[in-house]
């Protein structure tokens, strides 16, 4: 049987992939946003996630344009958790979204609600301009469907 490259054969290749996933999880889990939607700004449900991102130096959060769709169709309003164990907050501006197939949307996060939290945006340079895998690239995909 032919190796995959000098460390790691088809025999192998599970307990890489999740060596990677659990490296990638601690690596993410700071820039995971938990999404949840309230009608009452008391209690909420939990509908999906996201990442929050820094772009120009100014934080946001990119997420599914299906979560923020489904959400307003039930009445109810997106927030999210800054800082962990806290209470959530809204989202004040407007959402920039593109319906399936790319199903994206991504809204400024109002500066008085990211500084009192404790997550991490992902710098929008470290995206790739287009997906292009290498041989044998472990494709790592994190959050709660929404």
């Amino acid at each position: 049987m032919k190796p995959m490259n000098e460390n790691v054969t088809e025999e192998t290749w599970p307990v890489h992939v999740h060596r990677v996933h659990r490296e990638m999880t601690v690596l993410v889990r700071p820039s995971v946003a938990s999404l949840s939607r309230t009608r009452d700004r008391k209690r909420g449900e939990a509908v999906g996630s996201g990442i929050y991102l820094t772009i120009l130096n100014r934080p946001y959060l990119l997420t599914c344009e299906h979560v923020i769709r489904k959400t307003a169709l039930a009445g109810c309003s997106l927030t999210h958790q800054p800082k962990t164990g806290d209470y959530y907050h809204g989202f004040p501006h407007p959402w920039f979204m593109e319906p399936s197939p790319v199903d994206l949307a991504v809204t400024f996060i109002d500066l008085a609600s990211w500084e009192v939290g404790d997550k991490i945006g992902v710098p929008v340079e470290l995206f790739a301009e287009r997906y292009a895998p290498t041989e044998h690239e472990i494709a790592f995909c994190g959050g709660s469907p929404g």
